[in-house]
């Protein structure tokens, strides 16, 4: 069985931007678990969702925000958000 992780990556954005966190963060704890080119997406989409859960509704917007960033810049907020946490 073949596991299409670009199809996964959609329904977990989907899930995400109609605020169903729960269900989107299953998906990305999937991808964040698998080695795939995915997996930075997935790490960020969950630091969002815990952010929000928290109370951080601006997480929202930055996932967006991350979402259209190239490689390079998705990198550097990573790291920037594991050094300083956003919640």
């Amino acid at each position: 069985m073949v596991v299409d992780y670009e199809e996964i990556l959609e329904k977990a954005v989907e899930s995400f931007l109609a605020g169903k966190y729960q269900l989107a963060k299953n998906y990305f704890v999937f991808l964040n678990n698998n080695d795939n080119k995915f997996s930075h997406i997935a790490y960020f989409g969950i630091i969002c969702i815990d952010s929000i859960m928290s109370g951080y509704a601006e997480a929202k917007d930055l996932f967006k925000y991350f979402l259209l960033s190239d490689y390079a810049s998705q990198k550097n907020m990573i790291e920037y958000f594991f050094d300083h946490e956003i919640n």
